[in-house]
Parts: C-alpha cells; structure tokens; sequence
C-alpha cells in the first residue's frame, strides 16, 4: 500500500480541516498528496501522476468536474471518496445527490446514512455510504482552561443587515446580564472581515463582559467550557467532548439549519441560559446525529482494501425519480421550487436530467 497513491482535494479554507483530518488517517499507510482543487487543475498535476484514490473534501460542482476529467483521461480510474465537511440537514438532497458517483461516502451519521442509501437506490445505484463520523474535528477531552467564560461562533451568511446584528447582540448581552461573572467571548467564522464582528467593532462601547476573540477554533474548543452558536458545526465537537452547548432558539429557522439540533435538548432563549447549568444532549439524538466508532479508521482502511474499482457509478434518471427521493426520505420539500431547483442542479452535475 505504501506505493499506491491517495491525493486529497478540498476547497476552501473551512474544508481544509476536513482535509488534514483524512490525511492523517493514511499518510502512514499511503503515499498522501493534499491540493487545494483549483491549484490541482491549474497545475494539471492530474496529468503526470496516477493517483489510485482520490478523496473529495468540496462541493460536487468540483467533484463531478474532477471525475469528468479522469474519466476523459488515459489513466486508470482512481477510486473516488468524499467526505461531508460540516453537518447536514435531511432536505439538503443536493448534497448527497452531487455525491452518487463516487465510490465511498464518509458520512457523518446514522441519520445522514439512512438519507444517502435513500439516495442511491432512488438513483438505481448501490449505498456507497461509510458511517465515518464528524470529519471536521478530532475529538478532544472535556477540560477547560477557562473558568466562567463562554465562546459564541459567529456565522456570517445568516446576519444579513443592522436589524439581525442588534437582535443578536441583545441576545448575547442578555446572556451576559442574567450570568454574572460570566465573560462571553466572540469568535468571527473566518476572520476579523466577518459582518457581525465588524458590526462589534464599530460600536462605540461594548458591554463589559462581552468580548471580540479571534482565535482558532481549536482553541476555543479547548479553552472555553460553554459554547453558543445558532447551529455552527463548531460546536459537534463541544457536544462530544461532553461539554455545555446552547443553541439560541431566538434565532431558531430552517434557513439556519437550526433545526439539525431538533429534539437535542440543547435550544434555549437567550433569556433562559443559566451558563453555570449544564444540560446533556438526548441520548437518541446524539446517537443518531454524531456517530464516532473509534475503531473507524482499522475498519476504513480494510474496507479499502476489499473495495473493487469500477469504470464508473452510473445514475440513471427517470420521471418518477423525484418521487422516489420524495416517498423514500419522507420530504416534501422536495417539491418546493428553491428545493427542486437545487435538486436539478445537482442531477445536472452527475450527468442526469
């Protein structure tokens, strides 16, 4: 194995983590070479070296753009992987959809599981899925170096004008008030260009306990014992490690994706957070939504060695295929014109309607 190639691709920095997450996994056992997937075609490394695998860490314009190229190459067709870098709700069927043609599906769950083998029966294709688990983090262990101090993950695509950024930092300062003692630190998405961390920058004075931090998640993941968010997968790794986590219902909307924490037990007013109060995540939906097997990478790697190579995964279409995804998901959203939109893209991109 130590000869066969694995070349890793991702796009974007938030999926870069991702990325390095999977290379650990094979770079013992692999000859591991990791791009970002536009450096990856503008260099056409593609050109000069067989890879025997390939793993995707991106969206599927990229994914079935990249299989297009091989399968239109002289190389032998490399064995297709991809991974889900942050968490999914069940109608985004895009994601899965975009996903069909590759070999193997890293899924983060037993309920992203049971939506991707949906998929691909719908699809007339075997489940290629492969119960991973969160590939954006590492499980950490649940210490903390910070004593009453929590961290807010900001998530920039969904504060939108001044009225979302005042309603937001009421909500934060309302925290603050009904904690005292507690310190509620801020922590952009990206960087310090993020809108609502700008919008805290701008302001005259902050409240006292309310704080701008921009460090790495990591760190946060460390150094704070509570964390806040309205539905930032930063926070999965928060829950694993047994840590308080509070998703605001203020801000409670399937546009958020909030509804991923559904049944978690963990959505809260703002007003109503006791940050000194630790509420665990219902036992049903943590084993239903993060699913972490530590024996995944042992099972991963005989999986590989047992998988045949095919040509190609061949999605067929017909007219009943949206009903299909619709009976067999339990979606009815699927016939909603943004939802049906995003569904023919995604057919689009594996070569069907």
């Amino acid at each position: 194995m130590e000869d066969e190639i694995i070349i890793i691709l991702y796009d974007r920095d938030s999926h870069y983590i991702s990325a390095s997450n999977i290379e650990a996994v094979f770079f013992q056992q692999y000859k591991t070479l990791m791009f970002d997937v536009k450096q990856f075609l503008y260099s056409q490394f593609y050109l000069s070296t067989q890879a025997d695998y390939i793993v995707f860490s991106c969206g599927g314009r990229w994914i079935n753009y990249i299989i297009d190229v091989y399968h239109e190459s002289n190389w032998a067709k490399p064995l297709y992987l991809t991974i889900f870098p942050g968490i999914l709700v069940k109608n985004q069927l895009e994601a899965h959809i975009s996903r069909a043609r590759c070999d193997i599906s890293l899924v983060s769950s037993n309920v992203d599981a049971f939506y991707n083998r949906k998929i691909c029966h719908a699809l007339g294709l075997s489940d290629n899925s492969f119960i991973w688990g969160p590939v954006w983090f590492n499980k950490s262990d649940n210490s903390s170096i910070a004593s009453s101090a929590a961290v807010f993950y900001c998530q920039d695509e969904f504060l939108v004008d001044t009225n979302s950024f005042n309603k937001l930092y009421s909500c934060l300062i309302s925290v603050a008030v009904n904690n005292p003692g507690w310190v509620i630190y801020i922590k952009p998405r990206n960087n310090k260009g993020d809108n609502f961390y700008t919008y805290l920058s701008s302001l005259p004075k902050l409240h006292e306990r309310i704080v701008l931090y921009d460090r790495s998640i990591q760190h946060c993941l460390t150094y704070f014992p509570v964390h806040i968010t309205i539905s930032s997968s930063a926070v999965i790794p928060a829950i694993s490690s047994g840590k308080s986590v509070f998703i605001l219902k203020d801000f409670y909307s399937k546009k958020h994706y909030s509804h991923y924490f559904k049944k978690s037990k963990l959505i809260k007013y703002a007003r109503n957070i006791d940050l000194s109060s630790s509420t665990p995540p219902c036992k049903n939906w943590y084993n239903n939504n993060i699913s972490i097997n530590p024996r995944r990478q042992e099972y991963l790697l005989k999986y590989l060695k047992g998988i045949c190579h095919t040509n190609s995964r061949r999605p067929r279409f017909s007219n009943i295929i949206l009903v299909k995804l619709s009976c067999r998901c339990f979606i009815p959203s699927v016939f909603r014109r943004v939802q049906r939109k995003k569904i023919f893209h995604s057919l689009r991109l594996i070569g069907l309607k």
